[in-house]
Order: C-alpha cells, then structure tokens, then sequence
C-alpha cells in the first residue's frame, strides 16, 4: 500500500486535489483582516515580520497575502 501511495500517479493526483482544493476555496472564502494599518505600517519599516495561522488556515496563507 505504501509503495502504492507513493507512485507518481497518486502523488500527482493528490497535488492536483489540493491544488483545487485551494483555489476553490480561497476564491469563496471570506476574509476578516483586523489590525490592518498596524501590519502594513510593520511591513512598510522593512525590517521583517511574523506570520502566524492556525493548522487548517496553512494552505491558504498565500491567498491571503494579496
């Protein structure tokens, strides 16, 4: 099963899975930024930040860098 899981086959079907399960989701998702001005005025100093999400927020970080 192991090697099975493993064959490009499957590796490509599940990138492809969560490929779409990104974009359809960061397409419907609602997005509630608080603290905004703070964050970019951060940003704006250049001298680095830290981004945090929860668990299940990970994959849609780059949606929400826009």
């Amino acid at each position: 099963m192991k090697s099975l899981l493993s064959s490009p086959f499957f590796v490509a079907i599940g990138g492809w899975l969560i490929w779409l399960w990104m974009v359809t989701t960061s397409a419907t998702v609602r997005w509630t930024v608080e603290g905004e001005p703070l964050a970019r005025e951060e940003w704006g100093r250049g001298t680095g930040a830290i981004l945090a999400s929860w668990h299940r927020g990970v994959l849609l970080m780059p949606s929400g860098w826009r």
